[in-house]
């Protein structure tokens, strides 16, 4: 008996497509999509403004944080100025009465600058914060060493000293201020080194 090779009949084409072809994927279901349209609408108004929030604050978070500082700044350059006009009146030396005056208007421009700044920025000055740091013993102390022949070195000592201390608010301020007002602190910060820099405190 002769044997003959017998071969599996080949499947016909297509026949277990099935198997090979992935099963449809169900359409993809988004959180809101079932929620109300008006309901979706005021998420997302609402997330735009967090997203507004969040960036005003980036913007404009140190500006307002910091005008305490400039306030204070403000109040100290008004207060030199105020006392280097009483000086300009009441020295006796010309060289002690031109270091007066140009302390005064140097520090009352700068106090203008500072103020124009927080204008634009929408943030109000208290007046009585700028008057805070008003001293009538300073008056006091002037008036006697007036009497007493000595006005010009008490002056000096005076304006030395609470120069010294202004530098070092502008300086603090500066640390933490934004671009466009580090232009100004760092000016008013050069003028009040080269005020310290006279002959006259040596």
């Amino acid at each position: 008996m002769s044997s003959q090779n017998t071969q599996p009949a080949s499947p016909a084409p297509g026949q277990f497509d099935f198997i090979l072809k992935d099963s449809p994927k169900p359409p993809r279901h988004f959180p809101w999509s079932g929620l109300p349209k008006p309901a979706v609408l005021i998420a997302g108004v609402s997330l735009v403004l967090i997203i507004g929030i969040l960036l005003f604050s980036l913007l404009f978070g140190k500006r307002v944080s910091n005008s305490a500082q400039l306030i204070d700044i403000m109040a100290r350059a008004q207060e030199i100025s105020r006392v280097s006009t009483l000086a300009r009146q009441q020295a006796t030396a010309d060289d002690t009465k031109a270091l007066a005056l140009t302390t005064g208007d140097s520090l009352s421009s700068e106090k203008q600058e500072i103020a124009k700044y927080l204008k634009a920025h929408k943030i109000k000055t208290d007046p009585k914060k700028l008057n805070a740091r008003h001293n009538k013993s300073t008056d006091d102390e002037l008036q006697a060493a007036s009497q007493n022949n000595n006005y010009d070195k008490t002056y000096l000592n005076y304006l030395k000293t609470n120069l010294a201390d202004y530098s070092s608010a502008l300086n603090n301020a500066y640390a933490s201020a934004p671009k466009d007002l580090g232009v100004t602190l760092k000016e008013a910060y050069s003028s009040t080194q080269q005020i310290l820099s006279a002959p006259q405190f040596k």
